[in-house]
């Protein structure tokens, strides 16, 4: 188990993040903190729907699959 401790930075709470776990500089997170207290970081991710980026369609289910395996692929 990989253990953290809370400091205090300025007028926040922050926690260092174990190089194990590869997160990359300048990732943005969106946090969401639970009745119990346990805290989730899920990695924000760029809105496709206002993106400049143009739209290529999938010509069918293996192409999404395909696709969905390559990003996995890189994290």
């Amino acid at each position: 188990m990989i253990t953290g401790t809370t400091r205090k930075i300025g007028n926040s709470v922050g926690v260092s993040i174990p190089s194990e776990f590869k997160v990359p500089v300048g990732q943005q997170y969106i946090f969401h903190q639970s009745p119990d207290g346990s805290i989730t970081m899920v990695p924000k991710v760029k809105n496709p729907y206002t993106s400049d980026d143009p739209f290529v369609p999938a010509d069918d289910n293996d192409s999404f699959e395909r696709a969905s395996m390559e990003e996995q692929a890189h994290d």
